[in-house]
């Protein structure tokens, strides 16, 4: 004799249906992780918004936090232009292995 009705049955289905698309959103997102070019991508975001502050804070008189805010704002986008030069070299190594093939 089966203890779970129908109706049970279908709303623990659609839950774990959920459960199953909200984890794999969580992989497509480290997946992103990993990619260089899409971190690169991020970084130079937050380095743009980093200096807009940065800018608001000097406009403001906040000087040393505006310097603060620079620093860490360009830390990010010579991170952003490392991942490009590891991808482009990345890139350049695979194709040199293909020719060799």
């Amino acid at each position: 004799m089966n203890p779970w009705t129908r109706s049970q049955i279908a709303a623990y289905t659609e839950v774990i249906g959920e459960a199953l698309s909200v984890l794999e959103r969580i992989v497509l997102a480290f997946r992103s992780l990993r990619d260089p070019v899409a971190r690169a991508r991020r970084l130079r975001v937050q380095a743009a918004r980093l200096w807009s502050t940065s800018e608001r804070a000097t406009r403001n008189g906040f000087l040393r936090r505006a310097a603060r805010l620079a620093g860490r704002a360009e830390s990010k986008w010579n991170e952003a232009a490392r991942l490009q030069r590891v991808d482009a070299a990345r890139e350049t190594a695979e194709a040199d292995f293909a020719a060799l093939l």
